[in-house]
């Protein structure tokens, strides 16, 4: 159990690299936490300084997922752990709770008082590795929701649900739903104020953008 907690804690280390704090704070010296929703997200990122920053911060919070299935996977191929260890065992299930650890590390990042973003992207990039063709799925569903809803919230949330159903198919373990059961609340829970939102008709789109002497009070 110790080789399998250290995974997970340096897994929820990854995931505190916040790439969507850091980028506004290099490029355009401002504290994302001041702007708009103050959410630390790509979304949020979006709307304050456009696209651009966008890509990087998504590039960035998919690896940090991706990184720790990485690490899991590595871990549970070395010679001195076989199929009878309890999670090291079920490569799926080891793989999807180190990416689940990033994304709590996302989202609840001990390095900026337990802030942090949605775990949408982190999330994704996790099931990158675990499953390509399951990735490449949920992310066409996704780009179906939010071209046609423009709200990117509804997006996170119906696929959260999808993904239970997709990961076992697509990767032949029955299993693999109870490893994605916990993005699905941590998803679900880090969007409650978008769901109340969506209920009462003012969720924000996408496109929306912050104004301008926002930015400017949250400047460095």
């Amino acid at each position: 159990m110790l080789i399998e907690l250290g995974v997970f804690v340096l897994s929820y280390f990854f995931g505190t690299f916040a790439t969507a704090y850091i980028v506004p704070k290099v490029f355009y010296h401002a504290d994302i936490r001041k702007i708009g929703s103050g959410n630390v997200g790509g979304a949020n990122v979006l709307r304050a300084f456009g696209w651009k920053p966008t890509v990087l911060v998504a590039l960035g919070d998919v690896f940090k997922g991706s990184l720790a299935v990485f690490l899991a996977r590595y871990v549970a191929s070395l010679p001195q752990y076989d199929s009878t260890m309890p999670i090291i065992g079920n490569p799926v299930i080891f793989e999807l709770l180190a990416g689940f650890f990033a994304a709590l590390g996302h989202s609840y990042n001990v390095f900026l008082k337990f802030s942090g973003g949605k775990a949408g992207a982190t999330s994704a990039g996790a099931l990158l590795v675990v499953s390509p063709l399951g990735f490449l799925f949920l992310l066409a569903i996704w780009v179906f929701i939010v071209a046609t809803s423009r709200y990117t919230s509804f997006g996170n949330l119906v696929l959260s649900l999808l993904a239970l159903y997709v990961i076992p198919i697509t990767t032949g373990s029955e299993s693999a739903w109870g490893g994605v059961l916990p993005y699905t609340f941590l998803i679900w829970w880090r969007h409650r104020e978008n769901i109340r939102r969506l209920i009462k008709g003012e969720e924000r789109k996408l496109g929306e953008k912050v104004p301008v002497e926002e930015i400017e009070n949250a400047k460095i």
